[in-house]
């Protein structure tokens, strides 16, 4: 819905994604004309490009922020650059933070399918690789992230008031859409 309304605007679509295994694969889409996003978790990549199909109807998608790894090194262990200066320089989030040779699949590998998958349907895309534990520390001065095993409780408290603080209107229901959503705005 949020996107639907992009028609009458010249609105820029920037979708956000949190791939994760066994059904909780985040998925948003902002209109930053609007300043609205609609979220959604899915099975899959192909659920993810399915949605984004959909959920965009058309519209020119102009951005993709991805919680994975879009950049490769080859160093010791598999370390990034960029993932030791955020480990060095965000040390109360440090272990958000990991060697690409110690991650989970659905993350880089599902990540790196998507990315790919996302190229074929716009090929212009721009792609950006995000984190949004570790930027939802750096903008919230250190806050605790809204997992959710607190969800119920406060989490969707804090991610809402954080999306209205952003000034953006929809509703986020768990913590894979809440990365997806940051991954958008990021």
């Amino acid at each position: 819905p949020a996107v639907e309304e992009a028609r009458h605007d010249a609105a820029m679509i920037v979708l956000g994604f949190d791939p994760g295994g066994q059904g909780k694969f985040g998925c948003a889409a902002l209109n930053t004309a609007r300043k609205s996003f609609t979220a959604c978790r899915v099975k899959s990549v192909d659920h993810a490009i399915d949605w984004s199909a959909k959920v965009t109807n058309g519209f020119l998608v102009s951005a993709a922020g991805i919680d994975t790894l879009l950049c490769w090194q080859s160093t010791s262990a598999g370390w990034r650059g960029a993932d030791e200066y955020l480990k060095s320089e965000y040390p109360k989030c440090s272990n958000s933070v990991a060697s690409a040779n110690s991650l989970y699949g659905a993350m880089s590998v599902q990540g790196a399918v998507l990315a790919y998958r996302l190229r074929e349907v716009w090929p212009d895309l721009f792609l950006t690789e995000t984190h949004p534990k570790v930027l939802w520390h750096c903008l919230q001065n250190g806050a605790e992230y809204p997992r959710q095993e607190a969800w119920e409780s406060s989490a969707s408290t804090i991610a809402n008031r954080w999306t209205n603080n952003m000034e953006l209107s929809g509703e986020i229901e768990n913590e894979d859409e809440f990365d997806a959503v940051i991954s958008a705005w990021a």
